[in-house]
């Protein structure tokens, strides 16, 4: 008598037609083209049957992050400002861009130009714990998410600050991308290692409870283990795109890097009901675009960088402008990884 089958396999997926993987790169328009990478953003977007590209909207905020939480700036192939600003020459935000390289402009600081500086670069903040979160100021899409869950269950505060676990188990009930209960975990949205940055950004008026804790179910989402680990390198962020309501964005999962697994299962997937704080799901967004920006500290020329915490005697020269080694300490200072 044999008790045992035959090894599993794989399950049949729907024939794709293949579309190569692509990076756009969004470029400082004020530095030399040779050095003026800000981002590099993986493109999983269809934009035709065989054509890969990138939600405009997407890049226009991950790029407004970078520059101190501005919203309105713009994209464009032209490096020109003069050509840049016309109708012609601006990339509209709903549009999927399929172009190599675009350029990320911005007016003119009022405080620049009280200064003499007009024509001086925006300034970029360097990392995620330089950066302010705009309090009451997110992009608009952020402000029309449609509500997923009018009435969740909602345990008792007390209850959920003190263990966290069951308090998310009970409010979610199942893993908020697969829908899955079992091999669920309790994945924090404002990494537990970012605790500094924020208890600075005073981020406790997003919680559910009234404990000053990064752990409460407004900063926790109950996912899958695998897709826990996933979430935390990171390979994927939540993020609002259109939806079959015209002018309220849904959220979904968006892919950070190349995973034919990932893309085929989740990719703009809209997610479960969720009831964590969209605030905390826009810090995670800007958590994860900081790592990015090495190559634009690393190149041995000097920057404006918009700084809190480092504003020391010094460290920026008369022009506002940081030393290339001041900048590339940033890089090295960067610790990617959520604590667990």
């Amino acid at each position: 008598m044999s008790l045992t089958r035959e090894p599993s396999t794989p399950p049949a997926t729907p024939a794709r037609v293949a579309t190569p993987n692509r990076q756009i790169l969004f470029r400082h328009p004020w530095y030399d083209d040779s050095n003026n990478v800000l981002l590099k953003l993986f493109a999983p977007d269809l934009a035709g049957a065989a054509t890969r590209g990138l939600y405009a909207q997407y890049a226009l905020e991950a790029c407004g992050i970078i520059a101190g939480s501005r919203w309105d700036g713009w994209l464009s192939e032209s490096k020109d400002p003069a050509i840049a600003t016309t109708a012609a020459a601006t990339v509209e935000p709903a549009s999927i861009l399929q172009r190599s390289s675009y350029y990320f402009h911005l007016p003119p600081l009022q405080s620049d130009t009280d200064i003499g500086r007009a024509n001086a670069p925006y300034p970029v903040v360097p990392t995620f714990r330089e950066w302010r979160f705009p309090h009451d100021q997110l992009p608009n899409p952020w402000k029309r998410i449609i509500p997923t869950d009018p009435d969740p269950a909602v345990p008792d505060q007390s209850f959920a600050t003190s263990n966290l676990t069951l308090a998310l188990q009970t409010r979610d009930v199942s893993c908020r991308i697969t829908g899955c209960r079992e091999g669920t975990q309790v994945a924090h949205i404002c990494p537990q290692k970012e605790a500094d940055w924020w208890y600075d950004n005073a981020m406790s008026r997003y919680n559910m409870g009234s404990a000053n804790t990064p752990d409460d179910l407004s900063n926790a989402i109950l996912l899958r283990a695998d897709l826990h680990v996933a979430f935390d390198k990171p390979k994927f962020v939540f993020v609002p795109k259109p939806s079959s309501y015209p002018k309220y964005p849904q959220l979904v999962i968006h892919l950070l890097e190349v995973s034919a697994e990932l893309e085929y299962l989740y990719h703009n997937r809209a997610l479960q009901s969720m009831c964590s704080s969209i605030e905390m799901l826009f810090a995670r967004f800007a958590w994860t675009i900081f790592p990015l920006l090495d190559s634009f500290l690393t190149c041995r020329e000097r920057r404006r960088l918009l700084l809190v915490n480092e504003m020391v005697e010094g460290f920026v020269d008369g022009d506002g402008f940081v030393s290339w080694e001041r900048c590339a300490q940033f890089s090295r200072k960067r610790s990617r990884s959520p604590k667990k």
